[in-house]
């Protein structure tokens, strides 16, 4: 967050967009909602770029809990013009101002915004905010259920190793507000777009639009699955015919939605073969795109998990559809690596091998954790289910788990519905528990696998938080076994 009397980096050359946003920010009372990250980046990007009549900042936080850092921001508000609502009691604050800057954290039924579209007040999603004022460029967003992390940098890493001007960012590293500020006309920004992005979106045309998954989550913040798909599947919504739409071809149960997609198509998929597309025959990575060409084998790929193959097959969609050449991409493969907590091997122990997978926050994810897994598994789960079915699991646990551990706010939820498994389940009251319960439920050759299906916030600061003490509490229990046999 910048501060009156503190120098901003401005952004280059601002899109043609600009004249947009000022049409709908100068001369009006604008609100941000939100004081984290995306917020303070939206309210740099407005003092710099709008002459709006007023300009103010809500949160539901207590200044008073948060950081040295963030809460001296807030309190220099005042002197920089700025308004603040610290934890408003009344939703009828916002009545008082014409547009709404949403951070992403917002539910689309939150009583502010409720509110506020009853009384025709225009909402604008941070991201979009960034999106108008771009210097002119190429736009590449990327969502799904999983994987959009890892896909959202290795395309990064890919353009830039082919020498193109790239920023990253969105739902990773920089909001879209402040990673405009290092961009270039002729960038290529490269976005990870969650679900809660992409709900609230009105204006945003990627060039390049890619799908990776559908399942349900986050059903705690749509409501339904019908809601959340929804949401992903408007990535495309005003795309244009000469744009490109990436999707993976093995979700069967949006073929139908694909239809619908106005760009030009191209599909990838581990199962079959799909013209124009990328695939698997065998152990070789292929592009069909009139004709056949080879992309190389599946181990070329460090971590050729099945998820992360179907990852990287969207990502060579992506620099083909941005005109790179395979040899171009190719030359990157061998040096993408998997971010931390993605089924990362931790350590063996007697025989035992034990595995982060802590990203994995939802069904669809444990799904491919287990489909990976060639052994018996002793599963530690749990923590806050987002509302999430998790009863589908069952049949897989049945045929991979050797036992599961339980962990967090909702295991008794859980274990409730995963009873029917014929697993045997207990508890463990924290996660250094959890690793000796799971390890002792192990027998040689098994794997202990730390995937929760669940958010973490329960227990830890995030899921890489959850990892980090899962590693530490393996680590111990090794160096522990190692010292007692010494």
């Amino acid at each position: 967050m910048v501060v009156a009397g503190e120098a901003t980096t401005p952004v280059a050359v601002p899109g043609p967009g600009v004249s947009t946003l000022r049409d709908l920010l100068d001369d009006r009372r604008v609100l941000v909602l939100g004081f984290g990250v995306s917020g303070q980046a939206a309210l740099d990007l407005i003092r710099e770029v709008a002459r709006p009549a007023a300009l103010a900042v809500a949160d539901e936080g207590d200044p008073a809990a948060w950081d040295a850092d963030r809460r001296s921001c807030w309190q220099a508000l005042a002197a920089a013009g700025v308004e603040t609502y610290a934890r408003p009691a009344d939703a009828a604050f916002v009545d008082a101002w014409d547009c709404l800057v949403v951070s992403p954290g917002f539910r689309p039924w939150h009583p502010w915004l409720d509110r506020a579209r009853a009384r025709g007040k225009a909402v604008l999603p941070e991201f979009e905010l960034g999106y108008m004022v771009a210097p002119p460029g190429t736009w590449i967003g990327i969502t799904g259920t999983n994987g959009k992390t890892t896909t959202t940098r290795w395309v990064g890493q890919v353009l830039t190793e082919a020498g193109l001007p790239t920023v990253v960012g969105g739902n990773i590293g920089e909001p879209v507000s402040r990673l405009v500020r290092h961009a270039r006309p002729g960038s290529y920004y490269v976005l990870e777009l969650s679900s809660f992005q992409l709900h609230g979106s009105h204006i945003f045309r990627p060039d390049v639009a890619v799908l990776l998954n559908v399942d349900q989550d986050h059903l705690d913040w749509h409501g339904s699955v019908a809601d959340y798909v929804a949401a992903k599947l408007r990535l495309f919504e005003r795309q244009r015919p000469d744009d490109w739409a990436i999707v993976n071809g093995d979700e069967r149960h949006l073929w139908e939605a694909y239809r619908s997609i106005p760009a030009r198509l191209l599909s990838f998929g581990l199962s079959g073969r799909w013209y124009p597309g990328a695939g698997v025959q065998g152990d070789w990575l292929l592009l069909w795109w009139g004709r056949t060409y080879p992309i190389g084998p599946v181990g070329l790929l460090p971590t050729p998990w099945p998820f992360m193959v179907a990852n990287l097959l969207a990502v060579v969609l992506t620099g083909v559809a941005l005109r790179l050449t395979l040899p171009q991409v190719r030359t990157s493969i061998r040096r993408l690596t998997a971010p931390p907590h993605r089924l990362e091997w931790v350590a063996r122990i007697r025989d035992v091998d034990f595995y982060d997978d802590s990203k994995a926050t939802n069904v669809h994810a444990v799904r491919w954790a287990l489909t990976s897994m060639t052994r018996p598994v002793v599963l530690i789960a749990g923590g806050q289910a987002k509302g999430q079915d998790v009863r589908p699991l069952r049949p897989l646990l049945a045929e991979k788990a050797r036992a599961v551990v339980l962990i967090g706010e909702d295991r008794a939820q859980i274990r409730s519905a995963w009873a029917g498994a014929g697993v045997p389940m207990v508890e463990a009251a924290d996660m250094e528990e959890a690793v000796q319960v799971a390890f002792t439920m192990a027998r040689p050759g098994d794997a202990v696998l730390l995937s929760p299906a669940c958010a973490s916030f329960d227990m830890f600061q995030g899921y890489a938080h959850r990892g980090d003490v899962f590693r530490k509490a393996v680590l111990d229990l090794k160096r522990t076994l190692e010292e007692s046999t010494a």
